[in-house]
């Protein structure tokens, strides 16, 4: 069942992420140069961190090609396709250094936080920003939500962990449920609107697991954060 470009059609972004809390995080990250999108769909934040950065020049990554495609139109569209990339590629691949690297929603390419941290830090220059996204425990959850979601950490263990790893957290802050509702329902409008008993019925399920299962339960944080490591890759 071909799910995603109906999901995809009427999302800002990809993540429970508010019009407010999006200019928050660009307003933390700039001013920057060199910005790399991992896993970036459509780059909605990495073109509205171009827009705030006139100096500033981007490359986003995915594997989907239709949302890299998605991308480049919507930078055609506000004229910034002289200073952004869309490469369809794996973010494994990348292997050049950057002054911003975002990061939301990731951490399924590596793995686990650690996994994805230690990799992603080696992308950064010497006190270089990165801007993480991940999925996180509000609540203790139950045998059937760890089965559907796997192994997170609490929001007080990501900062610990990011802390560790050599990171300033310059901004920590959690999706609200009102950002996770308005996500929630746009990824299903999709699907109710495209006449297909199939994706109505899967858009039905998805609220219902939702909004019995996983809505406070499930969180997403976010954190801009100030690479303190002085790593020189090869």
């Amino acid at each position: 069942m071909e799910y995603k470009s109906f999901a995809y059609q009427n999302m800002t972004f990809n993540s429970p992420l508010s019009e407010d809390r999006a200019a928050v995080l660009v307003e933390r990250c700039s001013p920057v140069g060199k910005i790399l999108d991992l896993g970036c769909g459509w780059g909605e934040l990495l073109l509205r961190a171009l827009a705030a950065n006139p100096d500033a020049k981007g490359i986003g990554v995915d594997t989907d090609l239709s949302l890299v495609d998605r991308g480049e139109k919507a930078a055609a569209d506000r004229g910034l396709q002289n200073r952004v990339e869309f490469i369809c590629k794996d973010a494994t691949a990348i292997t050049d250094r950057f002054d911003l690297v975002i990061a939301l929603g990731v951490t399924h390419i590596w793995g686990n936080d650690a996994q994805a941290i230690e990799s992603v830090q080696k992308l950064l220059k010497p006190a270089g920003k990165l801007l993480y996204g991940a999925g996180i425990w509000i609540k203790t959850p139950s045998a059937e939500l760890l089965e559907i979601f796997g192994e997170l950490p609490t929001f007080d263990e990501l900062q610990n962990l990011i802390q560790s790893n050599g990171f300033e957290i310059i901004y920590s802050d959690v999706a609200t449920t009102e950002e996770w509702d308005a996500f929630e329902s746009s990824w299903r409008r999709g699907l109710e609107e495209s006449g297909d008993a199939e994706l109505i019925a899967f858009a039905a399920e998805r609220k219902r697991e939702y909004e019995e299962g996983y809505r406070g339960m499930l969180g997403f944080g976010y954190m801009v954060l100030k690479n303190l490591d002085s790593y020189i890759g090869d």
